[in-house]
């Protein structure tokens, strides 16, 4: 598991998670937006063609770098949300098959993507309120858990969880120590 999710403002920093055999990608977006059906389409503009890209076709993956650098700047400039990114390693099992009845492993990556407020903190049931983006792997886990069922709320400033939990937010002692604002709210 990584030890943390990074912030992609760049096509550069997006680069480095193509060599992922796969990918998940988590939106939490303001739901009373009315710039959502924009931002759908920039999210779109972004991830349409990610499931296409080759990482041994430099010039497949040099265009498509270059396609999404104005949809990235629009997140964060036009929208405020930021983009982050986290891999996972493992192994996956493949079933046997006619020509292989050995059952075989394989090593797997997966990538996370997260399009959220900048900042997001979140928490999930009556846990700790995290930050996106610290090396907290608890907040890893909870921000990738793709359970429908699992109770998340997401805040877009440390004022609305402050007000929220009346002046007495429960902060996740590693968020806070890798967040500075946190110390200070």
């Amino acid at each position: 598991m990584p030890k943390r999710f990074v912030k992609v403002t760049t096509p550069s920093e997006f680069g480095g998670s193509l060599g992922a055999q796969d990918y998940v990608l988590h939106q939490w977006l303001p739901s009373t937006s009315a710039a959502e059906p924009e931002i759908r389409h920039t999210i779109d503009q972004i991830f349409n063609d990610l499931q296409y890209i080759d990482t041994g076709d430099r010039g497949f993956v040099a265009a498509f770098l270059d396609g999404i650098t104005e949809p990235l700047k629009q997140l964060q400039a036009a929208f405020g949300l930021q983009l982050v990114v986290g891999t996972t390693h493992g192994k996956m099992k493949l079933p046997s098959v006619e020509w292989n009845p050995e059952p075989q492993q394989i090593d797997w990556e997966r990538a996370y993507y997260i399009v959220a407020p900048d900042p997001a903190f979140f928490r999930a049931g009556d846990g700790p309120i995290h930050k996106l983006g610290t090396s907290c792997r608890e907040a890893f886990a909870i921000a990738t858990d793709s359970k429908e069922d699992l109770p998340r709320h997401v805040w877009t400033s440390t004022d609305e969880v402050i007000r929220a939990f009346e002046g007495s937010p429960s902060w996740c002692a590693k968020c806070r120590v890798d967040a500075p604002e946190l110390l200070l709210a």
